[in-house]
């Protein structure tokens, strides 16, 4: 009984380890399930592109540190999403912006828009703009 037992657990052990070689490791980088415009939309949490994702911009819109919106990127995605934050009784609203050039009036036009509101005390995130060569965050507190 006892080598059955080993020999069970050396199995188990195989398979996991042979899983892992072929998977990679969970929530890695390159287990973004989108790039570019296909992210548009969609959730950086569910898509992976969080994993990479930078800090590119920080607003304040009260001058209080304890609500913030930061425009976040994902290079591995392409993509940007804001997420706010607020450890008092203010709410927020973060605003990213994909943008693409107008050549008709020389200036830049807000083509993705995707909003996310925090009432109070935690953070959230937007769902992502992606394929833009430009991205710009809005905050408003309130």
């Amino acid at each position: 009984m006892r080598f059955l037992r080993s020999s069970t657990t050396a199995l188990a052990v195989l398979g996991l380890a042979a899983s892992f070689a072929v998977l990679g490791p969970a929530g890695s980088a390159g287990a973004a399930s989108c790039h570019g415009s296909s992210c548009t939309g969609l959730d950086p949490q569910a898509t992976g592109c969080s994993a990479d994702g930078v800090t590119t911009q920080t607003l304040e819109p009260t001058n209080d540190p304890n609500v913030i919106a930061y425009l976040r990127y994902s290079a591995a995605c392409g993509a940007s999403w804001v997420k706010v934050y607020s450890s008092s009784a203010v709410a927020i609203q973060g605003t990213v912006y994909g943008n693409v050039w107008n050549n008709n009036t020389r200036s830049w036009w807000a083509s993705c828009i995707q909003s996310t509101t925090r009432n109070a005390y935690g953070t959230t995130w937007s769902k992502m703009c992606g394929g833009y060569p430009n991205y710009d965050l809005g905050a408003q507190a309130s």
